[in-house]
């Protein structure tokens, strides 16, 4: 089992602009496409604290989580996956995806409030960006990939 947490991280409390990152184009799981920042994570560490730890570590910030979204389930190819999504926002420092320092590196990053950004990565069976996408509305449950197989990656 797999433990991963990911964030719409937005400038502060109430902003309508979040954060999204460009993942590598060598990357295995959805390469060159935006997503939201993500890192893995391995109990006794919480949701919470690797929250914070994602922002040290992948966006070279301070990151406050401040809302808990939801959870969801996925069997990947070779795994199962347990994601956690929270908002957060930014605390100290300003995210720079390019000093990323463990895990996938991103290449790019931006501030939108455009949701669609997502839409391709989420129709390949990202799991945090389906459950942003759901919980606005814009998938239904039926839309949902549960069972990621290896040619939905690509």
């Amino acid at each position: 089992m797999k433990y991963s947490v990911s964030v719409i991280l937005r400038e502060k409390i109430g902003d309508e602009r979040f954060l999204v990152v460009k993942r590598p184009y060598e990357d295995k799981e959805h390469p060159g496409m935006w997503g939201l920042p993500a890192i893995s994570f391995s109990p006794p560490e919480t949701p919470e604290s690797a929250v914070i730890r994602l922002g040290l570590e992948k966006l070279s910030c301070l990151i406050v989580p401040y809302s808990f979204l939801g959870a969801f389930y996925q069997e990947r190819p070779g795994y199962k996956l347990i994601l956690f999504l929270y908002e957060a926002y930014l605390k100290e420092g300003y995210p720079d995806v390019k000093k990323g320092k463990r895990g996938t590196v991103y290449i790019e990053q931006l501030w939108t409030n455009d949701y669609k950004i997502l839409l391709p990565i989420a129709k390949k069976g990202s799991a945090c960006c389906q459950l942003f996408l759901y919980n606005l509305g814009i998938l239904k449950e039926e839309e949902l990939i549960i069972n990621l197989k290896e040619e939905d990656l690509r």
